[in-house]
């Protein structure tokens, strides 16, 4: 029997996206194939920003406004715990 646990993942840096995004794809079992399918991007791509190989720079740009807003962005996700 499995139980399934809430995550949550603060997101402050382009790292911390990287990390909510394959937390999140590991937590819904799947495939990068299987994620990028359906997501309609090239596996390659997710590949490649899950390992940090594309530069989200925006991404900063974005979250130094939430803090000037004095917000976070919080990604939250299921486990499953067997």
């Amino acid at each position: 029997m499995s139980n399934t646990t809430k995550s949550e993942i603060t997101v402050r840096s382009q790292d911390d996206l990287r990390t909510a995004l394959l937390q999140a794809r590991f937590a819904a079992k799947l495939s990068q194939k299987d994620a990028s399918d359906e997501a309609d991007i090239n596996r390659t791509y997710l590949s490649r920003l899950e390992n940090g190989q594309i530069d989200l720079a925006y991404m900063d740009r974005v979250l130094d406004l939430f803090k000037v807003y004095g917000a976070t962005i919080t990604v939250s996700f299921e486990n499953e715990v067997d």
